[in-house]
């Protein structure tokens, strides 16, 4: 059997992912992150036995893109997770703003791991981001291809119907216009942001997102 791991650069904090504060989950989970392990495992196993004949020819990246676009069964962000032994909580079983900005920032760094990032979130609180990917974005499928500087996805956040909002337009009004996949690129130690952000105020949370550098290097 093929045995497929992922080791985190030292540029980002060894809690990178994790939840920060006490957690105890409602059962044993054991059985379904293995499960969502090997199916992970699988996948990649396959996508790497395509890959195989083209391995030194010149057909090899377009054959890739090929199969990460196209042949690559579908995952949603919950299964990602699962991965890193991570089940999302409801939001209204969190009860403070610590909570939700833990759990929040845990699921976003879970999901930078598996190459999936965010896009314009400053327009939400912690706690209306956290909703939206609780009950929308983790149900939504992707392309379940390995994580790697070559190829990466981007969500933008932003719905259209948010740009009919006065928060939203403050926003533009800040910034000009949406982030895209490449704004904000860092070339230093990734951190979580440092404050949280409320129904009332504009976040400064765009800025503290993972990219593709802080997770697979410049």
């Amino acid at each position: 059997m093929t045995t497929l791991t992922f080791n985190p650069p030292t540029c980002i904090l060894p809690n990178f992912g994790k939840r920060t504060r006490v957690f105890t989950y409602p059962q044993d989970l054991t059985d379904v992150v293995i499960e969502a392990n090997e199916a992970r495992i699988a996948r990649h196993a396959k996508r790497a036995e395509y890959l195989e004949q083209y391995v030194d020819t010149e057909d090899h990246f377009s054959q890739m893109m090929h199969y990460d676009l196209d042949l690559a069964p579908n995952v949603t962000g919950r299964e990602l997770l699962l991965c890193h032994g991570i089940v999302p909580v409801p939001p209204q079983e969190l009860k403070s703003a610590e909570g939700i900005y833990d759990e929040l920032w845990t699921i976003i760094e879970c999901l930078a791991l598996n190459g999936v990032f965010l896009l314009n979130t400053d327009h939400l609180s912690d706690s209306e981001l956290y909703a939206r990917m609780y009950y929308c974005i983790l149900n939504e499928s992707t392309r379940a291809v390995p994580p790697s500087d070559q190829c990466s996805e981007f969500i933008d956040v932003a719905h259209p119907m948010d740009m009919q909002f006065p928060k939203y337009k403050r926003l533009i009004a800040r910034d000009g216009s949406h982030q895209g996949p490449t704004s904000g690129a860092r070339n230093c130690t990734y951190e979580r942001g440092f404050m949280y952000a409320t129904v009332t105020t504009i976040a400064e949370r765009d800025r503290s997102l993972p990219r593709p550098s802080d997770i697979f290097g410049s």
